[in-house]
């Protein structure tokens, strides 16, 4: 299917976003990746992770509230919807994937198979890596990325 112009609506968090289209509502979450949010989310995930992610999110509230300054609420984003999420276009040609990669706010999904969006994504997280931004700047953090590839 052809991207589509939706409306931003509400954000819930880095890894879930309102939109709309025609009246209807629904929930986006980006593709291809897995935000650190989900330690807070999964009932899998230890306490001690969870606990590593709260501090974190203490120490760096604008990296746990990225969302808020990324977007504007009522504005029209370019979205590539796919089953496993969707791709919003939030930077030009950048996805909103590929910006939170880029941050260490999320980990490659490894059972994504998309080589037209991996590429990027690669790429992307590799360039936080090597910043050490986010997860890759918190050895803490670190110790938790396992627990998120459970996902």
């Amino acid at each position: 299917e052809p991207p589509v112009i939706m409306t931003l609506r509400n954000i819930i968090s880095n890894d879930s976003i309102i939109f709309s289209y025609h009246q209807h509502y629904f929930n986006c979450y980006p593709y291809g990746i897995i935000a650190l949010e989900k330690l807070l989310t999964d009932e899998k995930t230890s306490s001690t992770c969870k606990k590593i992610y709260f501090d974190f999110s203490q120490k760096y509230p604008k990296l746990h509230f990225f969302a808020h300054y990324h977007f504007h609420l009522e504005q029209n984003y370019v979205l590539d919807l796919h089953k496993e999420g969707c791709i919003v276009f939030s930077k030009g040609k950048k996805s909103y994937s590929e910006v939170l990669l880029e941050h260490g706010l999320a980990i490659i999904n490894p059972k994504v198979k998309n080589e037209e969006y991996m590429l990027y994504f690669f790429a992307a997280q590799e360039r936080a890596k090597r910043a050490r931004k986010g997860l890759w700047g918190d050895p803490d953090m670190r110790k938790c990325k396992a627990e998120l590839l459970r996902q």
